[in-house]
């Protein structure tokens, strides 16, 4: 059969919608995913800028209403190559069966596996499946547990269930666990289906194991928001051109500035040095902005609660800005209301949600604040400093349904305010900022597609099995017992594997009740 590729097929987007939710659906059957320019099969979860992959498939017969896309006469079941593919979206449909779809030059494209693919997309569908899993399984915990999460035992025990015992003891899910770990992270990191994973029994869990993993996901997501913030700042080339003439024709009257500034510059350097610089009326929104995207994916820094005092002190670290602490909160002051519409623009587009963080609602009893002083009578006051609120820390649900979710909420009981969203569609993902879409599908997502992949020993297992006092080794009586088993405790309450220490409480205590 001959293989055409995609722009031969179907025209290409142009101009490309920047909201995904406006690029057309196709469906692919025979499909298989190689690495670009090689011959081994890969995952399409692997898809990003760096680790472009190329899809393979025939393309089903197009709805009346996207017939125009067909560059053939009759593109029905020809066989494509979609080369270059960086971007994927995943969720599932009404039964619960997960979908994913790779990112083209002229749509969307669900995949339906080959039979000679079927292994490696098993393990793609076992991969979504457990995601999903694990929001479910949050979902259910009370807003006091949230912050916490899930304990781990009863977690790989409910797993099982949700297998129908393919999966059949705690070994083989916490394989499965590990199997996935990096996809898992990626979508705990970008904080899917709004949910703060940072604190968790199962955050805790995977970070031990694979911290270099968790530092090289979040380098990548910060440098590529960092890219796509430079994209979205870049001003139009008519812009551009209009500015530069302006530029040219107030030259003159700069020069002629310049001299008499330097004069009034050099008299009033003293003064100008003894004075706080916060008197600068320098904007600093943009650069406080993109470290603001910085920080929060650094693990040094706290952004769930951090303030304007924490972030002015990193704004005194930056390039370029000299000022003291008091004028680096300054500056942070001034930007207030272009940060806060950034952040609500960011949250729009399910980037962030800043609206879940302490910054945000400091920036807003700032802003308000200016506000209250600004339509207030002028009468004589005593100086009062500007009010800012301490760190309030505010659950959410689930957010709408979509391809690709960002941010999250810290789950308590101060704030309900985003819990009505949890009972909305499923939230579904993609890879990079480029693609978002958003799918309505049924709330209830059920059993997963079987997983056909071998799986790999467990690099993290704690004490699994059944009691069995010849199979365990001999321990020290006495205090050193008990210190042997306080920390054990502690690290089994660390990880939400508190069940697993009962039955060495029960052979350490017939040791101890032995002559």
């Amino acid at each position: 059969m001959t293989t055409y590729p995609e722009e031969r097929v179907l025209q290409p987007l142009n101009p490309v919608p920047v909201d995904v939710n406006d690029w057309p659906d196709f469906a692919l059957r025979e499909v298989k995913v190689f690495y670009q320019g090689k011959g081994r099969y890969a995952d399409l979860l692997e898809a990003a800028e760096d680790v472009p992959l190329c899809v393979l498939g025939e393309l089903m017969p197009l709805e009346e209403e996207h017939e125009h896309f067909a560059v053939l006469e009759d593109p029905t079941y020809v066989r494509m190559k979609i080369e270059n593919v960086t971007n994927y979206s995943f969720g599932q449909n009404d039964d619960g069966k997960p979908v994913i779809w790779a990112a083209g030059k002229a749509a969307w494209y669900e995949i339906s596996p080959s039979d000679r693919y079927l292994s490696h997309y098993n393990d793609t569908a076992e991969a979504i499946d457990m995601f999903y899993f694990m929001v479910d399984q949050y979902q259910k915990l009370s807003q006091k547990k949230k912050r916490l999460g899930f304990q781990i035992d009863p977690f790989l025990r409910e797993y099982q269930k949700h297998t129908d015992y393919r999966v059949d003891d705690d070994d083989e899910a916490m394989e499965v666990l590990h199997k996935h770990h990096r996809f898992l992270l990626k979508q705990m990191i970008e904080e899917r289906e709004d949910i703060d994973w940072s604190q968790t029994y199962l955050w805790n869990h995977l970070a031990e194991t694979y911290t270099e993993v968790i530092e090289e996901l979040q380098n990548k997501l910060a440098q590529q928001e960092a890219e796509d913030m430079e994209v979205e700042d870049e001003p139009p080339e008519e812009e551009e051109q209009k500015v530069e003439v302006s530029e040219d024709e107030s030259s003159d009257s700069d020069a002629s500035q310049t001299t008499a500034q330097a004069k009034s510059a050099k008299t009033s350097q003293g003064s100008e040095a003894s004075s706080d610089s916060e008197d600068d009326t320098t904007d600093w929104t943009k650069p406080i902005w993109s470290l603001l995207n910085v920080l929060r994916k650094l693990i040094t820094f706290d952004i769930k609660t951090a303030g304007i005092e924490d972030l002015a002190r990193e704004v005194e670290k930056m390039p370029g800005f000299s000022g003291s602490h008091k004028s680096a909160i300054a500056a942070i002051e001034r930007a207030a209301e272009p940060l806060l519409r950034l952040m609500n623009e960011a949250k729009l587009r399910k980037k962030f949600n800043w609206s879940t963080r302490a910054i945000y609602a400091e920036l807003e009893a700032t802003l308000a604040d200016e506000v209250a002083h600004d339509i207030r009578t002028p009468v004589p006051r005593t100086s009062k400093k500007k009010h800012r609120l301490k760190s309030v820390l505010r659950p959410s649900g689930a957010s709408k349904a979509s391809k690709r979710t960002s941010s999250m909420a810290v789950g308590q009981d101060e704030d309900d305010e985003d819990a009505e969203m949890q009972d909305q569609a499923v939230t579904q993902q993609i890879s990079s900022p480029v693609a978002r879409k958003q799918r309505m599908t049924n709330g209830h997502r059920g059993a997963s597609i079987e997983s056909g992949g071998s799986h790999m020993d467990s690099p993290s297992r704690q004490l699994n099995g059944d009691f069995d006092a010849n199979a365990l080794p001999e321990l020290p009586p006495g205090p050193e017992t008990q210190e042997m088993l306080d920390l054990i405790r502690n690290e089994a309450k660390k990880h939400g594997r508190v069940n697993q220490v009962h039955n060495l409480e029960a052979l350490l205590g017939r040791f101890n009740r032995e002559p």
